[in-house]
């Protein structure tokens, strides 16, 4: 099994964030500050990771949140378990979707070239490869976004159920 990220954008000053704070919003003002944000983000990529393998009919596992130790150039991800016959089957759309495309992009990512050194130039080939695989993610996710509209964030992370509410 590949453990890879899924780089869904992060929390800070996105839609997803937004959904986060949503949940918790009744009482924002009087309690800010003892929210657990982690679990929050934790059900939130659990959530988002279900919405994903909906769409793939895949079955990813959620890992963990990721989050930068520092926000300068990156932001969090959701840690994701992905086995050979889901990675073969991502491989599959990315290509059906982006045709020939697809290979110009996976390169780009992968490749180093003048001012950009490819993150896995030196990494052993089973990492190499679990990057490239990120990269297929990454597409898939890109070109998802671009057909997205503000009724996505009402569909991806449905409203929690008052028993599943958090409790603190």
């Amino acid at each position: 099994m590949a453990r890879v990220y899924l780089n869904f954008g992060g929390f800070y000053a996105t839609e997803h964030g937004k959904r986060v704070e949503a949940w918790i919003n009744p009482d924002w003002d009087d309690y800010k500050n003892i929210y657990d944000w982690n679990e929050a983000y934790r059900m939130y990529g659990q959530y988002y990771v279900e919405w994903f393998n909906s769409l793939f009919d895949t079955n990813l596992e959620f890992v963990s949140i990721w989050k930068p130790e520092t926000f300068y150039m990156q932001v969090e991800s959701i840690e994701v378990s992905v086995n050979e016959r889901d990675a073969s089957l991502l491989r599959d759309v990315a290509y059906t979707e982006f045709g020939d495309d697809y290979f110009l992009i996976l390169n780009r990512a992968v490749r180093s070239r003048a001012g950009y050194l490819a993150e896995d130039y030196y990494l052993p080939i089973e990492q190499a490869m679990d990057r490239r695989l990120e990269c297929v993610l990454d597409c898939l996710l890109e070109k998802l976004e671009a057909d997205w509209d503000t009724y996505y964030y009402e569909v991806v992370v449905p409203q929690i159920p008052e028993e599943e509410a958090f409790q603190f």
